[in-house]
Parts: C-alpha cells; sequence; structure tokens
C-alpha cells in the first residue's frame, strides 16, 4: 500500500538538482526508492541529482545496475521476467549499501522485497510530465508498506 508523503512540481533540470538533496533528507536509512514514469521523463537525471556532483551518473541500461559509493542504482527497463532478478545478484550487491534506487522497477517490486535485507524501507517516486508545460515535471513521492 502506498501513502502519498508529498508533491512538488519543478522546472525540469533547473529544480530537480535541489529536489534530489531535499529528499534523501526525508529518508531513512537503508531505504529503497522505485522511480516510475513514462521514457524520456527524467528518471536517471532525478538519480543524478539525489546522487550528487562526486560521481558520474549514466543510465545503467548497460550494465543494469551500477553503483555510487553507498548508492546502488539499477534500470529493469531490459529485464523480460522476474525470474531475472536472481541472476543480478542483488543481495550481495546490496551488501555496505543505505540505498537502492530502481528504475523501472516498481512491476518486480514483489520480487525484489524478496531479494533485499528486512531492514530496508521502501519508497515510490512518480515522475510525470506536466499537461500545461514540457519544462515542468510533477513528483509524487510515496513510503510503501508490503505488510498492508
Amino acid at each position: 500500500m502506498e501513502k502519498l508523503l508529498r508533491t512538488w512540481k519543478k522546472a525540469y533540470q533547473e529544480d530537480v538538482v535541489h529536489l534530489g538533496h531535499e529528499l534523501r533528507e526525508l529518508l531513512s536509512f537503508p531505504s529503497v526508492i522505485f522511480i516510475e514514469g513514462p521514457m524520456g521523463v527524467g528518471k536517471t537525471f532525478f538519480v543524478r541529482s539525489f546522487v550528487g556532483k562526486k560521481f558520474l551518473v549514466q543510465s545503467p541500461s548497460f550494465p543494469i545496475l551500477q553503483e555510487y559509493g553507498t548508492i546502488l542504482h539499477g534500470d529493469f527497463y531490459r529485464i523480460e521476467k522476474k525470474e531475472d532478478l536472481w541472476d543480478l545478484e542483488i543481495p550481495f550487491v546490496l551488501e555496505g549499501k543505505k540505498m537502492a534506487i530502481f528504475e523501472w522497477g516498481w512491476q518486480y517490486r514483489f520480487s525484489l522485497r524478496s531479494l533485499i535485507p528486512e531492514e530496508y524501507s521502501y519508497f515510490l517516486l512518480k515522475i510525470q510530465e506536466d499537461a500545461s508545460s514540457s519544462l515542468f515535471r510533477h513528483y509524487n513521492f510515496y513510503s510503501v508498506d508490503f505488510s498492508v
């Protein structure tokens, strides 16, 4: 079950850098953030703002997982079936990480939940382009409770 925590309307790229920092302040660690939105809406750009300038963040489509210090970034767009997640060895890659951010991972949330240690908290960030202007994005941030 998702519970809406916060909503933002931000100018794409200009304000998103600050949003990444702001969102980090809302989180408990360790955490998993699922990012959902249509192709090209700015999911990887958001991850760049969240991670900060210390790392060069690129779309992790090739390879599927990338590590940035204590943050694991995954892009599951090319995952065809949930069984493919086992090949990624997520429990081992997550060792020592405070955060995992998964693009296109919401459809696999229950399978991923079984691979991730129990102490992690879960969140969902939905990004949508503003209907009146492609210069703005809507960001809806939810907490996720799998026990309900």
